[in-house]
């Protein structure tokens, strides 16, 4: 007995100190001699450390002229090291491009404009003759990189990137040099990507409304303008202002370096100090702030969307900043008016039908912030003034404290969960110490923001609700229609393809002659990092610890998905608007609340999954719930109308988003009738459905196949006790469980497929090829991945750079090699691309990516990168503690009986380029037929070119999507 409460006390101290050194909030600073801050977390449950770097300058600092987004763009060119053969040489160009820009800006004559950018094209190619394109980038992808990105906001600029903590050294070498001495290589055809991608925000469905409303909600205040620039400002950059910007706030004192993952901060202390220590000192210029003048009264803004029917509102009171003490207290609040439990207020209006949809939140930025309230009233008998006097009602409702002590501590409870799930994952952890930083925080603020929210009281919320809760508000109401956007027209510019592609400068042979430490591949085992456990013949449990909280999750995962049964599609939708047979919605709801509990049903090809979390403890008291949940739901025929005229509604701004055209395109490309937006939720059966059908589905799928998945705290004692004795385990049998796919379109002739979306700018571009029958060996599958990533992996693949880098044909490029799993009756593979690009280069740039995917050039140098871009992904590919469970399930219904990943890296090396080659004969080029997705703007687009990829038929809403 004594040795037993010993081993258990050991067990608990081992966790606990596991769970202490693996804590998110424990930050080690540093601050270096230049005056650089450095923030390193250790956590040491994945092989990986995420890496970045964020520097206290954003859009704000440059108002309206894009420059901060611009020379984002432009840290990826490379240094007077990076990605140059001769820099001297290379500068006399640059410095006359440079010159060349500021005469530009200062030009209004039409024909002495398109003088200047012919000159400056004719430099840009001289000074190609120096350059080594994306020659950073492949660094990166070289010393192990993955999701190498970056991003600029109002408030400031970041960099970062994924690698292997036995690069730790040449990450530093690498990313403290591309801040010494940035060169603007390049620049034309990067302008060119910026057009396209503000083109690209411009046609997103409330892209240009959010501007309109940022414009209005911060009147006078550099938040006011776009983060990527005007139109008129993106025409005339100049790259000495860009450079003054560099030199001004892209000093040390105004950075800060942040690295989280599997390292060791006493051993890599000296690499950071020697790298780092380089980075310019200075002092940024100090930021005038400007004051937000608040709304006069009630003031009225009309919302142009382009959705028929919904009516929507948009309310809007001045906030905090995201670093004012009030911003907790706020939060609770509008937790009490709508949360993810749909105990709110405004959650509760909705559930008695008078609003469709209903939020609230605040957010803040550096400067001001904003309280926005989102509403979608119901169609007949609530008019804008009604909603408008429902919401006052019920915020009113908090200004008085109408609501109970209770509630108070059982959001703050949820808030807290949700702070710590946020920063289990280490890049979302950079990400968001990177964000302390650069909005003035410290990690103290960090690491007691949790305490901050226990610390709110029922007071704190009426204060904070009476103070920013006035009369002084902005009332938007949508109407029908859409703003007036400029449009650019394609530049016409030689393209740049730089003569040195495969070149290597004297940087990079440094780079290679710093050691690199072994690497020990981390695969899964699908025996021992997930205990697996068989609680009945058709029921299988697999256990995960939680190192990090004290947060559970618990998955059902049923053994039946859509495709054996359709009316699963609607099921999570129905159930999460139902009480069950003792408790209304209301109720049942508040009892997950009080447990901090949180439920969801959603529904995939191939299973179907009950997803819980919450503390674990309340464990227990969270799978009564979930007990009830899945006997004792009661069928509601109201709220089964009301959902199915909802969806309907909803269903009318599809093809307003050609986002969301293109994909439904794609689907019925790749699937035909089997396309999930023709046959999940449109199937006939679909339309005879009550809602005792639906509870009649979610009833029969516990009598299919269960795995079960739990990560948390408690022992796999207690979790087999609390599913054994609450959960009707013994209603799963052997059905289902198989894994099933969609069959596959084969065309027998080129067509490109077309989709007239009036006003768009951008058009939309999607190919697909059906591959050959595959054997499904090791070798098969490295050969498909190496293609796949040596055409169009990352930023040093084939598409990317030819497409985006060289000719500045799109932002968006890329594509995929879809292999079937082992486990697939289908057994043909298939290749998709997709592109984005202004709409009257539509066909030129179609042109370049048939040349490219018919005809693929084989390189050998080229062969090397994709086969490092390989490993990278091999090497990084180690699932979360959350998902170490799912994961191995999940292998095994595709019919793997082992970590795939232990037969790529042992396959890939020895592939080779000939094999590549005809890998993509075989698959994609040769006699196979390419099939072409458009959409776009029809009298932007040369539709008889078109006609040159094949065959053109035109489609409309009903031939790709039925509501």
């Amino acid at each position: 007995m004594k040795k037993s409460i010993i081993i258990g006390c050991l067990l608990l101290i081992g966790i606990s100190l596991q769970a202490q050194t693996n804590s998110p909030y424990s930050v080690k600073e540093i601050i270096l001699e230049n005056g650089l801050t450095v923030w390193l977390n250790e956590d040491h449950t994945q092989p990986l450390v995420f890496g970045g770097v964020a520097v206290k300058a954003g859009a704000k600092d440059c108002p309206n002229t894009g420059i901060a987004h611009y020379f984002e763009h432009m840290m990826f060119k490379g240094t007077d090291k990076i990605g140059t053969l001769d820099y001297q040489a290379e500068k006399v160009y640059l410095d006359q491009i440079s010159a060349k820009y500021d005469e530009l800006a200062l030009t209004s004559d039409d024909a002495a404009r398109k003088q200047i950018q012919k000159d400056i094209n004719e430099l840009t190619i001289k000074a190609s003759e120096y350059v080594i394109p994306n020659e950073f980038s492949n660094l990166i992808a070289e010393n192990s990189g993955t999701m190498l990105n970056a991003g600029t906001s109002y408030d400031y600029t970041c960099y970062f990137n994924a690698f292997q903590p036995a690069y730790f050294e040449q990450w530093c070498a690498l990313n403290s040099e591309r801040i010494l001495n940035p060169v603007f290589r390049m620049f034309q055809s990067e302008l060119e990507t910026v057009y396209e991608e503000k083109n690209m925000y411009a046609d997103q469905l409330g892209g240009q409304l959010s501007e309109k409303m940022f414009e209005r909600i911060f009147k006078d205040h550099p938040y006011s303008f776009p983060i990527v620039g005007s139109t008129e400002n993106l025409k005339n950059p100049k790259l000495s202002d860009m450079r003054k910007f560099f030199e001004q706030y892209y000093v040390a004192s105004n950075m800060v370096l942040v690295l989280c993952g599997d390292f060791n901060s006493t051993e890599v202390e000296p690499l950071i100090r020697k790298y780092f220590s380089r980075v310019q000192t200075g002092t940024a210029p100090e930021y005038q702030h400007v004051a937000i003048d608040d709304f006069n009264g009630r003031e009225d803004f009309e919302m142009l969307l382009p959705i028929p029917i919904i009516k929507m509102i948009y309310m809007v009171w001045h906030g905090p900043t995201n670093a004012d003490s009030d911003m907790e207290a706020l939060e609770v609040a509008c937790n009490i008016l709508s949360n993810e439990n749909g105990t709110g207020y405004l959650n509760l209006l909705v559930d008695n039908g008078d609003f469709m949809e209903a939020e609230i939140m605040p957010f803040g930025l550096n400067d001001a912030g904003a309280i926005m309230c989102v509403v979608a009233p119901k169609l007949a008998g609530m008019s804008y003034e009604k909603a408008e006097q429902a919401i006052l009602a019920q915020v009113k409702r908090i200004k008085d404290g109408d609501f109970s002590e209770e509630t108070v501590e059982q959001i703050k409870r949820t808030m807290i969960q949700n702070n710590e799930l946020e920063v289990e994952d280490i890049q979302m952890r950079a990400l968001t110490l990177m964000n302390v930083f650069t909005s003035n925080q410290t990690l103290d603020d960090f690491a007691q923001s949790s305490k901050r929210i226990n610390s709110v009281t029922k007071e704190d919320i009426i204060r904070v609700a009476n103070k920013y809760f006035t009369g002084n508000y902005l009332f938007g109401h949508k109407s029908m229609g859409n703003y007036d956007v400029e449009r650019m027209e394609k530049p016409g510019f030689d393209p740049i393809v730089p003569a040195n592609s495969t070149a290597r400068s004297e940087y990079a042979k440094m780079l290679d002659s710093i050691p690199v430490k072994e690497i020990n591949t981390r695969f899964i085992d699908f025996e021992k990092d997930a205990r697996t456990y068989k609680l009945n013949d058709n029921v299988t449990l697999y256990t995960t610890q939680n190192p990090l909280n004290g947060i559970f999750s618990f998955d059902i995962r049923f053994g039946k998905g859509v495709l054996s049964d359709p009316r699963l599609d609607y099921v999570g939708m129905y159930l999460g608007q139902l009480g069950t047979d003792s408790l209304s919605y209301k109720e049942f709801n508040q009892q997950l609340q009080a447990i901090g509990t949180t439920i969801s049903f959603s529904a995939e090809d191939n299973y179907s999954t009950i997803s819980v979390m919450g503390p674990d403890e309340y464990f227990g008291e969270a799978i009564s719930v979930v007990a009830q949940y899945m006997s004792d739901l009661k069928a509601d025929s109201k709220k089964f109308s009301k959902m199915i005229s909802e969806a309907k509604v909803g269903s009318l701004g599809f093809t307003k988003d050609n986002n969301s055209v293109a994909q439904a395109m794609l689907d019925k490309i790749i699937y035909g009738e089997h396309s999930e937006y023709l046959d999940h939720m449109k199937i006939k059966e679909a339309k005879k459905l009550k809602a005792s059908g639906l509870m009649n589905a979610f009833s029969e799928l516990q009598d299919s196949q269960w795995n079960i998945f739990y990560c948390g705290r408690l022992t796999d004692h207690e979790v087999k006790y609390f599913i054994t004795e609450k959960l009707p385990i013994d209603r799963a049998s052997s059905k289902g469980g198989l894994y099933e796919t969609r069959p596959t379109m084969q065309y027998d002739k080129p067509v490109v497929y077309f989709f007239d979306f009036k006003d768009s700018k951008q058009a939309q571009i999607y190919s697909y090829v059906k591959g050959e029958p595959s054997k499904k060996s090791p070798l098969d599958y490295a050969t498909s991945t190496l293609f796949y990533n040596y055409l169009c992996g990352d930023m040093s693949s084939l598409l990317f750079q030819e497409i985006r880098e060289y000719r500045s044909l799109a932002y968006n490029v890329g594509g995929v090699y879809r292999m079937p799993s082992p486990a697939a009756k289908d057994d043909a593979g298939f290749f998709l691309t997709v592109m984005s690009t202004q709409a009257d280069k539509t066909t030129e740039a179609m042109v370049t990516l048939d040349s490219l995917t018919r005809y693929m050039p084989l390189e050998e140098v080229r062969m090397s990168d994709a086969l490092q871009l390989t490993l990278n992904d091999i090497n990084s590919d180690y699932p979360s503690f959350r998902d170490l469970g799912k994961t191995i399930y999940s292998l095994k219904l595709k019919g793997y009986t082992e970590d795939p990943n232990k037969a790529l890296l042992k396959s890939a090396p020895s592939v080779t380029i000939k094999e590549i080659g005809k890998f993509h004969r075989t698959n994609i080029g040769g006699n196979k037929e390419i099939v072409y997705i458009v959409v776009g703007d029809k009298s932007k687009i040369d539709m008889d070119a078109l006609m040159r990829f094949g065959e053109v038929k035109e489609l409309k809403e009903e031939d790709i999507y039925r509501p």
